[in-house]
């Protein structure tokens, strides 16, 4: 489960910035750790983790589509196809995790 909300914020280049948050679907709980994927069309990957409030952030990207994922030990993977980064801008994707079924 994942949720993608734009907003604009002011840079002092180009560059774009993709960043959310996550928690467990649960509890609402922000899940600290959790492994953020973000992948090209052209197969370049950047990883990143959240921290302790369960977000994250990637800056200085180009412009474009990146599809992003989120693992966790002991919940269900999480993709996020297709979000767009936006020169000069922040776009938000954020992931609500669940527990992987017993």
């Amino acid at each position: 489960v994942w949720a993608l909300l734009g907003s604009s914020l002011a840079f002092a280049n180009d560059d774009a910035t993709l960043r959310g948050r996550v928690v467990d679907v649960a509890t609402g709980r922000p899940l600290a750790g959790v492994q953020i994927t973000l992948s090209t069309r052209d197969g370049n990957r950047q990883v990143v983790r959240t921290d302790a409030s369960g977000e994250y952030a990637i800056r200085d990207l180009p412009e474009g589509l990146y599809d992003i994922a989120a693992e966790y030990a002991g919940f269900v993977r999480a993709v996020a196809p297709r979000a767009r980064a936006v020169a000069k801008a922040a776009t938000t994707v954020d992931f609500a995790l669940q527990s992987v079924p017993d």
